[in-house]
C-alpha cells in the first residue's frame, strides 16, 4: 500500500483475514493502511482484533495506539503505548515515548509527559544513535521535539503543581 494502492491492499487483507481470523497480520496491516488513510475507526477495530490474537503484539499495540489517539481516545491510547513500553525489547522506543508523552500532556498528567519526552529526545539526540535510528520508528524531528517541549512546558507553567496528575 506504500506505492499508494490502497483499495488493492485493503481487498487483499480482508480476504486473507477471512481465509485465516486467527492470523493476526492481516489484521495488524489493514490497522497500518486505515491509519494511513484517516480511517482511524477501522484501525482501532483491525488493531483490537489483532491484539486479540496476540495481546503483546508490539506493531499491533502501535496501530493501535494511533487510532485510539486520533479518535481522541486518551486513555485508550495512552494504554497501547503503555503496552508497547512495558515490552523487554522496547522500554526505549523513541518514538512511542514521545507519543505517550503527547497523550498524557492531552490528560494533564504533566510530570510523565516530561519524563517520558526527555527520555525520547535523549535516546533520539544521542551521538551513537544518529546513523543507526530506524526512520519509521524514530521519526521524531527537531521541530517536532521543540514543539512538544514547548507544549510541556507552557501546560506546566499554566496548571498549578497540586492539580498535576502522575498517573501512568
Amino acid at each position: 500500500h506504500k506505492k499508494g494502492n490502497h483499495g488493492a491492499a485493503i481487498r487483499d487483507l480482508n480476504r486473507a483475514s477471512q481465509l485465516d481470523p486467527r492470523y493476526l497480520w492481516p489484521h495488524c496491516r489493514l490497522a497500518e493502511v486505515y491509519n494511513d488513510l484517516g480511517h482511524y475507526r477501522k484501525a482501532a477495530a483491525s488493531a483490537t482484533r489483532a491484539v486479540a490474537i496476540e495481546p503483546d503484539h508490539v506493531p499491533s499495540l502501535r496501530q493501535l495506539g494511533t487510532a485510539q489517539h486520533n479518535l481522541g481516545r486518551l486513555e485508550a491510547a495512552r494504554t497501547a503505548y503503555t503496552r508497547i513500553l512495558e515490552q523487554p525489547h522496547c522500554e526505549k522506543d523513541s518514538e512511542i515515548r514521545r507519543r505517550r508523552a503527547e497523550v498524557l500532556t492531552k490528560l494533564g498528567s504533566l510530570e510523565l509527559a516530561a519524563s517520558d519526552l526527555k527520555s525520547s529526545l535523549v535516546w533520539w539526540l544521542a551521538p551513537d544513535k544518529l546513523f543507526t535510528r530506524d526512520r519509521r520508528v524514530n521519526s521524531l524531528t527537531h521541530a517536532e521535539a521543540i514543539r512538544l517541549c514547548s507544549a510541556v512546558l507552557e501546560a506546566e507553567r499554566r496548571e498549578p503543581k497540586c492539580k498535576r496528575q502522575s498517573k501512568t
